[in-house]
């Protein structure tokens, strides 16, 4: 697709939906996006350091708007060997510039729970 394509999508966008609906929906989408790879990094890390295992690569994260615009999360990963692990709950807030993550979040690796936290990264 051209540039000019997609500039011209992009105001026909604008004034189909109004700039303030677009930019709330960049916005949230920017803060999905945001949430999903510093989980991704960050559950990887705690649930290596909580299981004293090497998991094969990041987890692989979807963050869902709910309610009050918190995010539920759910992301998964596996070791080499396929044992597997998850980190699930709720987001209440990122800060991408600290690397900090903030919610009800639980940990589980290979069928055990390794248990909750409510802040990942610099806390």
């Amino acid at each position: 697709m051209s540039m000019r394509m997609v500039l011209a999508s992009l105001g026909v966008l604008l004034a189909l939906t109004g700039c303030s609906t677009f930019q709330e929906a960049m916005q949230d989408s920017v803060r999905q996006g945001t949430i999903e790879g510093l989980l991704s990094v960050l559950g990887q890390d705690a649930i290596q350091e909580a299981a004293g295992v090497e998991l094969k690569d990041v987890l692989d994260c979807v963050a869902e708007p709910s309610s009050g615009g918190d995010h539920r999360v759910d992301c998964s990963g596996q070791t080499e060997d396929g044992r597997k692990a998850s980190v699930k709950g709720d987001v209440t807030s990122v800060d991408a510039a600290k690397g900090v993550v903030r919610g009800r979040l639980a940990f589980a690796f290979d069928g055990k729970e390794l248990g909750e936290m409510d802040c990942l990264g610099v806390c």
